[in-house]
Formats: structure tokens, C-alpha cells, sequence
């Protein structure tokens, strides 16, 4: 089993200029409260990471459920599925933003050549709770 990691450890791998950490969206008494930034490193300012953790909740959860009805469809006319899922990618021009499920993600500059599988196993390895 790999050891859990920090932030500030993405901020050392290639390519790597930001990257950030949230909770998830609380329902409390009936009361709806949004996601909450944890932490973050490598952005101009604490709005501008609010702001991308904000786009990749959104996304993070329409990606869940897009992947849970692809899991629930009939398995004998189709056997492949992309669950059991961890993470996913918007590519940019000049940037990626890659996420995982367990609301972590980096900010990665294109220009540099980066792994991306180990990006991915980097950022599910992170302690966030």
C-alpha cells in the first residue's frame, strides 16, 4: 500500500503549477451548504482556486453520475464499463486541470511533459479528510 501524501508534495512532480483540496457539498437540516476549499498552493489568490474547485465539483459530480448510469446498464450487451472510476481531465491549451473523486486536482502547464498516470495515483494518494 502507498503512503498517503501531502499537497505540497504535487507541487514537486513535473508540470505541476498549482493544486488544491475541498470538501464536499453538506446537507445539514434540510439545508444545503457548498463545497468548502481546504487547501490550496500555487495560485495568485484564494478566489481564483475557489473558483476551479468549484468548476470541478460541478463536474466531478455530473462525471459520477454519467459513469453510474454507464455502470447500471445491462452488463450482458455491455460488458465494458469505465466504473470503477478515480479521476478525470479537462485538457487546455496551455493548461490541464486534472482531478480526482476524492476532491483533490492540479493545475498542470502543457508545456511540460508530465505522467499522466502517476499524476492520477499521485492525487488519489492525497490525505483529504
Amino acid at each position: 500500500m502507498s503512503e498517503p501524501l501531502k499537497l505540497q508534495d504535487l507541487m514537486e512532480l513535473d508540470g505541476v503549477v498549482g493544486a488544491l483540496r475541498w470538501q464536499e457539498s453538506r446537507f445539514i437540516n434540510a439545508i444545503a451548504y457548498p463545497a468548502r476549499l481546504v487547501e490550496y498552493l500555487g495560485f495568485d489568490s484564494e478566489e481564483r482556486a475557489r473558483q476551479l474547485m468549484l468548476t470541478t465539483e460541478a463536474m466531478g459530480l455530473s462525471i459520477k453520475g454519467v459513469l453510474e448510469i454507464d455502470y447500471y446498464r445491462d452488463r450482458k450487451t455491455n460488458p465494458h464499463s469505465l466504473m470503477p472510476a478515480d479521476g478525470y481531465m479537462i485538457h487546455g491549451q496551455k493548461f490541464n486541470l486534472v482531478c480526482t473523486l476524492n476532491r483533490v486536482a492540479a493545475l498542470v502547464d502543457n508545456k511540460i511533459d508530465y505522467n499522466l498516470k502517476g499524476l492520477f495515483l499521485k492525487l488519489a494518494l492525497v490525505r483529504n479528510d
